[in-house]
């Protein structure tokens, strides 16, 4: 499906709508430690822009009362990340329907930021473009010092 108003990453990155969105996620759910493009190239294949949210899955799973996966430790260690669609699989025991809210949620608060007025038209994405969240991926970097060390039993 071809764009109507296709944008550049450089042009993405200088976007005021993609800097807010960045900052009142990061504000509004401290888990969240970065948003990324995983692929530029993927920018302009449909309307919507997913975004790729870095995150700490043992800070967000104090939060939520939810366990870490036990598998997803080495995964990060042997891949150096860990990308999926799903929220709850990162988690032990948490059905997609339990982790769905939250993930609704977020995609709200982004949506928030394009109908907002107080952001003036000529500094939001072109169009009808929209942000979703499309991934949350894990890196070393983005878990916390004091998630890093769990006891081996």
């Amino acid at each position: 499906m071809a764009v109507k108003y296709p944008m550049t990453l450089e042009e993405l990155n200088d976007n005021y709508e993609f800097k807010v969105a960045k900052r009142l996620l990061k504000k509004e759910y401290p888990w969240i430690k970065h948003v990324i493009i995983k692929n530029p190239e993927e920018i302009n294949k449909w309307n919507l822009i997913f975004l790729d949210v870095v995150m700490d899955p043992y800070e967000l799973g104090r939060q939520e009362g939810w366990t870490v996966s036990p598998y997803l430790r080495r995964r990060i260690e042997d891949d150096g990340e860990y990308w999926t669609p799903y929220l709850s699989i990162l988690y032990d025991n948490v059905a997609w329907e339990e982790a769905r809210p939250l993930q609704d949620e977020i995609n709200k608060t982004v949506e928030s930021i394009h109908t907002s007025p107080a952001l003036p038209v000529d500094l939001r994405l072109p169009g009808s473009r929209k942000f979703q969240i499309g991934t949350w991926v894990a890196f070393p970097t983005s878990i916390t010092p004091e998630d890093t060390t769990i006891s081996s039993d």
